[in-house]
């Protein structure tokens, strides 16, 4: 199925390429959008290679897309000019064709418009590769900005002290290149680089150059501590840099409630150079300290002492937090507070909650443990602050709630599953001893948590107008918490959620959630996401990313990253897919060239192969001397695994081998690791046809060198090889001296054996060299098992070769035709040209083919 869509989608593209209209250079084109929506395509096939800039006019509000011959976008557009026409600016490549795609920004507007493309001259784009810039004191960093640009542009540096507010710059005389090394950096400082090109137009980038002298400083010892009354503490710091000398400043203040920032500090000690502790003052009351550390370039920093009195303050509600009551009564709170030295002091405030859920705040005139609540009806909560003559502080907490026995069931599921266009209803059922009762229903709704009485609350965005016991989602219906609030007249409250999950048949998968790339790589990553209703919207997070629609690109990736992409849908439902982005260094694998692999220090290395013609390719590895065990994962372009670890199950080997048809043109990535880091051969082959000879011993002629065909479901591979008579380079076979050779073909289910002797003088049967047609029975009964046609034999008829036990027929010719019936009763191995006649009748007629590579005729 995936495949089908997948092919009604490219159906459905091509077809709109091949309705697009072609654009001229310079000639301004009608456009026209009559229907909500609708976007217009046109191509454009520069004659020259350049910058283009591709522009709408008009009084409509367009949207444009550019995408390369790939159908990648390069770029979009928004904003350009009056009236909001769109403006894209690309370096384009002669005699490739792109696409542009026009459309309004409203869905549902209409209008019409002309477009343009044109070369354009002057500044494109400007960046630097960092603007923040840390340095030691002295140094004198290069900055260098990167312009593309068409004609001219000039540079110009300026410079600003950090320091200084007027914001006024200064332009460095000379500083006109591209490049500038600054003066020694004694100070924070802005410098600038404003590049202007022909058309007068600037584009300005600002660094950041910090004087980094790496002034740290931390306290030796605890920063905050209790101590006795009367007592001396020592407090000590300890600072670094990276050159120069420091001075340290200590202040002091006596804390009192409500102090913020710089308020209070006095100055206690120094400025020293060596003052790195003090002794305090003794203690009457909860004091601060601070030690200021500075450098001699303006920076600074600064480490904070607080010591508070132990003076064991506590405090306990007598009778716990919760206290219960019936409308009308009295309450007395109460806590129980002590100290080891000094005087109390109480402070209570609070507030009630009211009945339509909003809270009525007060301060009770009461410097005492006991506060007494008069006629009390509401729900409240009231706290006790108690604090010491010496700065400590702590408090107790009271929660009130009247006893109306309000009780709150679920009239209908708390858990409803519902589709786009369904209306259903979400109900309770309540009940208290007396009063009315009122509701509130919250959407996107959260639970919180009340400590004091171990319940939940829940916070959301209150739906107007609704205030009966059941609320009815329409059209919109989200999924999420939805929470009915009963309260009754007294401010208690019981929330009842409801799960809510809308099932839209959103689904979202990443097209290629993980790959690796060469460091600087411009990566575009794409999700494909589908719901049953609604408008899709598509969140991007990452860094140094371009989101467009479903696509993004993350551009000059340096380090291993992350892209996230959320789609959501109109009813509250989201997915999320990630794209693993890992960089990596990439060689290039040429074809038919034993690569030696030596394994950096992670472990794996990455190559990247682009088949030169369309067949089926061999990616093997070759061990060398010692212990090795070489795995391999092949990736496509995508970097979506093809295939993985594949062993070629060969004479008890750990080498690997992946084959796989590739198209020409296309590109593959494979990543291959060693288990004991021992280096080994890579290779990367180009297969052939099926060499369908099996099960047989065949002798060949000394001196033959031949190819051996490979069909889409196999390779060979060679083991048990005299090593004196056999020279193998990738699929051709060299055979220098007689003997005999084992060789296997594999196959994805099974490997097949064939036996090959080689032999100095053959049985061959000698024919006339000037013979163009061998006639029927020309050579009946003969008794040899070879025949060799030279490339003069032009057609061989039937049973010309009648009656014979032939193993082999060598074809040197081209197009030498065989009619039907040719070879008799014999089924012998057809030795021919690759691409030949012969070689086409063989494989017609089920017979074992080699191909000849090269053959000196030695041994006949």
């Amino acid at each position: 199925m995936r495949a089908l869509l997948m092919a009604a989608a490219l159906v459905a593209s091509l077809a709109a390429l091949a309705a697009a209209e072609t654009l001229t250079q310079g000639v301004l084109t009608d456009a026209v959008i009559s229907t909500g929506g609708e976007t217009l395509i046109y191509t454009f096939t520069p004659d020259e290679s350049g910058w283009y800039a591709f522009t709408s006019s008009g009084s409509c509000d367009t949207v444009a897309t550019l995408y390369d011959y790939r159908g990648d976008a390069l770029k979009s557009g928004d904003d350009f000019g009056s009236d909001r026409n769109s403006r894209l600016v690309y370096r384009l490549y002669s005699y490739s064709t792109y696409t542009y795609e026009v459309r309004l920004y409203s869905g549902s507007a209409t209008g019409s418009f002309q477009v343009a493309v044109g070369p354009t001259r002057g500044l494109y784009s400007a960046s630097q590769s960092k603007s923040d810039v840390y340095v030691y004191p002295g140094s004198t960093p290069t900055l260098a900005v990167n312009a593309e640009y068409d004609g001219g542009v000039t540079y110009q540096w300026s410079y600003r002290s950090m320091n200084d507010f007027s914001l006024d710059e200064t332009a460095i005389p000379g500083a006109d290149q591209s490049s500038y090394s600054t003066e020694p950096v004694l100070e924070d400082t802005y410098y600038y680089c404003a590049i202007t090109d022909e058309c007068e137009r600037t584009k300005t980038l600002q660094f950041y150059v910090y004087c980094d002298n790496e002034l740290e400083a931390q306290a030796q010892g605890n920063t905050s501590f209790q101590a006795a009354l009367g007592t001396v503490s020592a407090l000590s710091v300890s600072a670094s840099c990276h050159t120069g000398d420091l001075t340290y400043t200590w202040y002091k203040r006596i804390y009192e409630e409500g102090m913020e920032g710089e308020e209070g500090w006095t100055v206690f000690a120094g400025p020293s150079n060596t003052k790195t502790s003090i002794q305090t003052d003794p203690l009457a009351t909860r004091t601060d300290y601070r030690c200021l550390v500075e450098d001699e370039y303006d920076d600074n920093t600064q480490v904070y002492f607080t010591i508070i009195v132990k003076n064991d303050l506590t405090v306990t509600p007598v009778g716990g937090s919760l206290k219960k009551f019936a409308p009308g009564d009295t309450v007395l709170l109460s806590v129980s507070a002590d100290c080891r030295t000094g005087a109390l002091h109480y402070e209570w405030r609070g507030f009630t909650y009211m009945s339509d859920g909003n809270r009525d705040y007060f301060d009770a005139e009461c410097d005492a443990s006991t506060l007494r609540l008069e006629n009390v009806t509401n729900r409240f909560e009231v706290y006790c602050y108690v604090s010491d003559d010496y700065g400590n502080r702590a408090e107790a907490t009271f929660v009130g709630e009247p006893d109306n026995d309000l009780r709150v069931a679920y009239g209908t599921s708390p858990s409803i599953t519902a589709h786009p266009g369904e209306t259903p209803t979400l109900a309770v059922n309540s009940f208290c001893a007396q009063g009315a009762l009122a509701y509130t229903w919250l959407s996107d709704a959260r639970r919180y948590y009340y400590s004091y009485n171990n319940e939940d609350y829940w916070d959301g965005s209150e739906i107007e107008g609704e205030t009966s016991s059941s609320l009815t989602l329409g059209e919109n219906m989200k999924t999420g918490t939805y929470v009915c609030i009963v309260r009754d007249m007294y401010g208690n409250e019981i929330y009842r959620p409801f799960a809510v999950t809308v099932d839209n048949s959103l689904s979202v998968s990443a097209l290629n959630p993980s790959r690796q790339v060469a460091q600087g790589t411009d990566v575009p990553l794409s999700v494909s996401a589908s719901a049953s209703s609604g408008v899709l919207k598509y969140s991007w997070s990452g860094r140094d990313i371009t989101p467009n629609g479903s696509a993004c690109t993350a551009s000059d990736v340096q380090e291993d990253t992350t892209v996230k992409c959320t789609v959501s849908d109109d009813y509250g439902n989201s997915r999320e897919v990630s794209f693993v982005i890992r960089v990596t260094a990439i060689e290039t694998l040429p074809a038919a060239t034993n690569v030696t692999v030596q394994l950096p220090e992670d472990g794996s290395k990455t190559f990247s192969f682009t088949a030169a013609s369309t067949g089926l390719y061999s990616f093997r590895s070759i061990r060398q001397a010692g212990q090795c065990d070489p795995r391999a994962t092949l990736y496509d372009e995508y970097w979506r695994v093809l295939e993985k670890n594949e062993y070629d199950g060969m004479d008890y080997s750990m080498d690997f081998l992946i084959t796989r048809r590739l198209t020409a043109g296309q590109t593959v990535y494979l990543n291959v690791s060693e288990y004991y880091g021992a280096p080994f051969i890579v290779r990367a082959q180009l297969l052939d046809q099926v060499f369908a000879f099996g099960g047989e011993t065949l002798c060949l002629p000394k001196g033959l060198q031949f190819m051996l065909p490979v069909e889409d479901s196999g390779v060979f591979a060679f083991v048990n090889k005299a090593p004196d008579t056999l020279d193998i380079d990738g699929n051709v076979v060299s055979v220098m001296d007689t003997g005999g050779a084992v060789m296997y073909a594999i196959t994805p289910d099974s490997y097949i054996i064939y036996d090959f002797d080689f032999s100095d003088r053959l049985a061959v049967l000698d024919m006339p060299a000037g013979l163009e047609t061998i006639g029927a029975e020309a050579f009946l009964n003969t008794g040899a098992c070879y025949a060799a046609l030279y490339e003069r034999v032009k057609t061989v008829k039937t049973n010309a070769f009648k009656g014979m036990d032939l193993d082999a027929v060598f074809v040197y010719g081209l197009n030498t035709t065989f009619e039907d019936g040719a070879l008799g009763d014999s089924e012998p191995v057809i030795v021919c040209r690759e691409g030949s006649a012969a070689a086409q009748w063989a494989r017609q007629k089920g017979l074992a083919y080699l191909y000849i590579y090269q053959w000196n005729g030695e041994g006949l």
